[in-house]
């Protein structure tokens, strides 16, 4: 029974150190402290795994936002010429496509206004 007994607290143990660093990974996504992560040593088999993909997740929505913000930034400065260069996918992918054609466009038509400026 004692065997039995300590495998369910350990179970139960496991479980709840899952919860808690799922929620505490949730709680921290939705503050915008998108580079809380979780230490995947604290669980073992597959409930590591689970954390190590909610990592890895987190990672891959964090990255190209930062190469966005980066970008934005530098645009902020009146730096132009920054574009997005990383290779994203999906929904990463639209974005990165319209901040930098909106570059493109700003850039084309202060261009533009330069031409106009100079010839008349």
């Amino acid at each position: 029974f004692e065997g039995i007994a300590g495998t369910v607290n350990q179970t139960i143990d496991a479980i709840g150190a899952l919860v808690e660093d799922t929620s505490n990974l949730v709680n921290a996504a939705m503050a915008g402290q998108l580079q809380t992560r979780a230490d995947t040593g604290k669980h073992g088999g597959d409930f590591g795994v689970v954390i190590n993909g909610i990592n890895e997740t987190l990672n891959a929505v964090v990255d190209p936002i930062g190469e966005a913000a980066a970008v934005l930034e530098k645009m902020a400065r009146k730096d132009l010429s920054a574009r997005v260069t990383g290779s994203f996918n999906g929904d990463h992918a639209k974005i990165k496509f319209a901040l930098n054609s909106a570059l493109d466009n700003v850039g084309e038509s202060m261009g533009m206004v330069l031409a106009g400026a100079e010839g008349g």
